[in-house]
């Protein structure tokens, strides 16, 4: 009498985790605003020397 008890509370609680949400939730990222901001800074200017060397330092560990 238990196993049988247990099977259907198996399968009770197998079928309310197969439920689906009816719609899921949108992704964060795949949300386009209205108005995009173009004046987010993305952090400090660097000068055009400390450019040039993060380029040849990025060439020099590709090769």
């Amino acid at each position: 009498m238990s196993a049988v008890v247990l099977g259907a509370a198996l399968l009770a609680v197998g079928q309310g985790n197969a439920q689906q949400p009816a719609t899921p939730p949108p992704y964060p990222l795949d949300v386009v605003p209205d108005k995009m901001p173009f004046n987010t800074p993305y952090g400090p200017p660097i000068s055009l020397q400390r450019a040039q060397a993060a380029i040849n330092a990025a060439i020099e560990a590709a090769t």
